[in-house]
């Protein structure tokens, strides 16, 4: 049997930006016991932050608190006086390791996380990329690893899009205690 409106998981798929920052919301709330994952059936009365995230997307529950807790700042763009998401779109994987170490640095360890070796990642140079720092702490902390490449050098391939399954596992690394927490 196969359903037409069963969800599927379609790891080689594409993440988006929706997805990325729904999974992450729902791991903030967990953290704070502040948000309550509640149904996505029933209309969402709440506050409408983005003008591309109508009150039916699924994302809509969560943009709110998402852009509340700043979870957003660096993914919308302003257009006169509307905010857009794109939440849609897929994210890449540069602009998915902010959010997860943002998310690390808010509740699990707000210290400066000490690089104290050289990355082996050839297309992320220090000063090269807004995102240099997170990918490093990723990297420090083991939260990533890099794509070897034919000529042996390796690569964080950064501006690529990031599929569900490697999200699953990049997600799973620093947040381990909080989703897989024994009650």
């Amino acid at each position: 049997w196969t359903f037409a409106s069963q969800w599927k998981y379609d790891p080689n798929e594409y993440v988006t930006k929706a997805e990325v920052l729904k999974t992450l919301v729902k791991i903030r709330g967990i953290a704070f016991e502040d948000f309550d994952i509640i149904n996505e059936d029933y209309p969402y009365d709440g506050v409408q932050v983005f003008a591309d995230v109508p009150k039916n997307h699924r994302f809509s529950r969560y943009s709110f608190y998402a852009y509340d807790h700043g979870m957003t700042d660096w993914l919308f763009v302003q257009k006169w006086d509307k905010k857009y998401l794109n939440p849609d779109w897929t994210i890449t994987r540069n602009q998915m390791i902010k959010a997860i170490m943002d998310l690390y640095k808010e509740i699990i360890d707000s210290s400066d996380i000490d690089i104290t070796w050289h990355g082996n990642m050839v297309d992320i140079a220090m000063g090269s990329s807004y995102y240099y720092q997170y990918v490093r702490e990723a990297e420090e902390l083991w939260v990533i690893s890099w794509y070897d490449m034919p000529n042996g050098t390796k690569m964080w391939l950064w501006n690529n899009p990031l599929t569900r399954a490697e999200f699953a596992k990049i997600v799973s690394i620093p947040f381990a205690e909080i989703l897989f927490e024994k009650n």
